[in-house]
């Protein structure tokens, strides 16, 4: 599954350990720390099939990455760092699954404030990878 694989390489990466400070499909307003991080999965393209096999041969889900912190340049710092370990992704398993590649859709961008009136910095991917497992 596209968020459980993506944590996982950013927690390797030392961007965020999955249940303390990055979450999937979630950012609760309390109880989880200040700085934190969210993955969330949407829509993209519809999936790929090759010549004339049954099976999916290619997805392309999008990705929305959401960082918090206290401090406005300490959410974007956050956001910015996982651009660039996401651009790293180039034919890589990530839990035994094919990514060919996870690409910014645009640069970070400010979202609205929490419920606690703290930054939040939004990202968004496009991601080519092979089904999962």
């Amino acid at each position: 599954m596209l968020l459980e694989e993506v944590s996982a390489y950013l927690q390797a990466q030392g961007l965020g350990t999955v249940g303390v400070d990055l979450f999937l499909s979630r950012l609760d307003d309390t109880a989880v720390p200040a700085q934190a991080t969210a993955l969330y999965e949407y829509p993209g393209a519809p999936p790929a099939y090759v010549l004339s096999q049954l099976a999916i041969h290619l997805e392309e889900p999008r990705l929305h990455v959401r960082c918090r912190a206290e401090h406005y340049v300490d959410a974007r710092l956050q956001a910015e760092a996982i651009v660039r370990a996401l651009g790293l992704i180039n034919n890589v398993l990530l839990s035994g699954v094919l990514y060919w590649a996870v690409m910014p859709l645009a640069t970070p961008y400010a979202l609205p404030p929490d419920a606690l009136e703290r930054p939040l910095i939004g990202v968004n991917f496009r991601v080519l990878k092979a089904p999962s497992l």
